[in-house]
């Protein structure tokens, strides 16, 4: 009961009506560390069971100090982003939750987590191929909607 409580004030907080989402408002930056967060924990749960949740072409590049270093700034970035919004909005639904799964993420080893097990299988779900993919969808398509509303190109 409680879970679908957190759920709908979450979603309640992210379809919040425009008013609420303008600039300065900290809905942004509880959005911006939301995704952030959800997208370093799924990386540090990559690199801790690379053998099923990576693709073998990139596992290599994984160990190097700049994507590690990349992670760290992606896990500090989203817990600043969510503090923002925890002071700016009067809703904290957005920053509580960002700042849980950073945290979450940085349990698990964070940066420097370390994988368990083996690591090389011929069965593996890709999941950091899937993350990698919404992120840049969405830097793609993202502006392109937002310059490019129904009611202006189309």
């Amino acid at each position: 009961m409680l879970i679908n409580k957190v759920r709908e004030t979450i979603r309640t907080d992210l379809e919040a009506p425009a008013e609420h989402r303008r600039l300065g408002t900290g809905w942004l930056s509880g959005v911006a560390g939301l995704i952030g967060g959800v997208a370093g924990l799924l990386f540090v749960i990559c690199l801790r069971y690379p053998a099923w949740l990576t693709i073998p072409q990139v596992r290599e590049y994984y160990n190097l100090p700049l994507f590690r270093l990349g992670l760290h700034f992606l896990l500090i970035g989203s817990f600043v982003l969510a503090v923002i919004s925890l002071i700016l909005r009067t809703n904290k639904a957005l920053g509580f939750t960002a700042i849980a799964v950073v945290l979450v993420a940085t349990i698990l080893g964070g940066s420097r987590v370390h994988a368990d097990g083996q690591t090389t299988t011929s069965v593996f779900f890709g999941l950091d191929w899937f993350v990698l993919n919404v992120i840049f969808t969405g830097l793609l398509f993202i502006p392109i909607e937002r310059l490019c509303a129904p009611r202006r190109c189309f």
